[in-house]
């Protein structure tokens, strides 16, 4: 979901978790609250019609390890934010998602976080935007696998996610000039892409 210039509705905020509406409200930019704010809202929205319960009644917690959960709920969901968008993933079994904005980069950070064959990936050519966009394609795998096993930032460098077993667990998809990676166990994906326009509309609904 990409967002632009639409008033968040009052009810979006009554839905919100007290202490995520809280923490959101800290955050300075209006588009990185609106982000948040709808992602929040648009999982619990997602949840309720799956277990068949008001959006209301959905109260999203963390782990230690910062992967979401509805206590006493069988699905299993992910969130990550970008620069105006947001991607969820949500499934019977673990998953983790990682969505970011393509965008200049600091190419060192492969030395310091990604193994040899990712390196080969990234740098096959030398064109500077197929480069940031071979960046992005990598570090979203790598933060969705992580994001998965829950393992966070500490197992960047020796995640090979070019391995095929980690290879056959990982979906990469563009959508303008973002990049979304998914990781799960399930055969089917079902993708789903929402304007800002097209979000309010369905939460109104």
């Amino acid at each position: 979901m990409e967002n632009k210039d639409f008033s968040v509705p009052d009810y979006m905020w009554e839905l919100a978790d007290c202490e995520k509406r809280t923490s959101i409200k800290k955050i300075r930019r209006e588009s990185e609250q609106k982000t948040r704010l709808y992602a929040h809202v648009f999982v619990k929205i997602i949840l309720g019609e799956k277990l068949s319960l008001a959006p209301s009644k959905i109260k999203i917690s963390y782990l230690q390890n910062g992967k979401p959960y509805v206590e006493n709920c069988p699905l299993k969901f992910n969130i990550s934010h970008t620069e105006n968008a947001f991607a969820v993933s949500i499934s019977d079994n673990e998953t983790g998602v990682d969505i970011e904005k393509t965008r200049s980069v600091d190419l060192a950070l492969c030395n310091r976080f990604f193994t040899e064959n990712e390196r080969k990936l990234v740098f096959k050519n030398d064109i500077k935007l197929e480069l940031e966009k071979r960046f992005f394609y990598v570090w979203t795998r790598k933060e969705a696998f992580l994001k998965y096993t829950g393992e966070g930032i500490s197992g960047l460098k020796t995640t090979d996610t070019e391995s095929p077993d980690l290879s056959s667990m990982l979906k990469t998809f563009t959508e303008g000039e973002y990049t979304v990676s998914l990781c799960f166990d399930d055969k089917g994906l079902e993708k789903v892409v929402l304007t800002e326009e097209e979000l309010i509309t369905k939460f109104d609904s």
